[in-house]
């Protein structure tokens, strides 16, 4: 049996190779300079559309996912947040 090590294995290949983790923070830093600025959501818009409508479907579908888990993030957090407000544990 032959012995793996970092050295043993092919080179990979030239451009991007965690495609997934890109769009992932990708959509990180839109969505930081989008709460910060909100001035800048029409930009972002148009980001994230030209990320969605990639012709590379990988690129699409992180986006979709990376941007859609961030959004029902958000959204569960401040409803935790609210109902511990409501329920007066502070």
């Amino acid at each position: 049996m032959r012995r793996v090590t970092l050295f043993s294995l092919p080179p990979p290949p030239p451009g991007l190779t965690h495609i997934e983790v890109t769009v992932g923070a990708l959509v990180e830093v839109i969505h930081a300079f989008t709460i910060t600025n909100p001035e800048n959501v029409s930009l972002a818009a148009k980001l994230y559309m030209q990320m969605l409508l990639s012709q590379v479907s990988t690129v699409g579908t992180s986006t979709n996912v990376c941007s859609l888990t961030k959004l029902l993030r958000q959204r569960v957090e401040c409803y935790i947040g609210h109902l511990i407000k409501l329920s007066g544990f502070t």
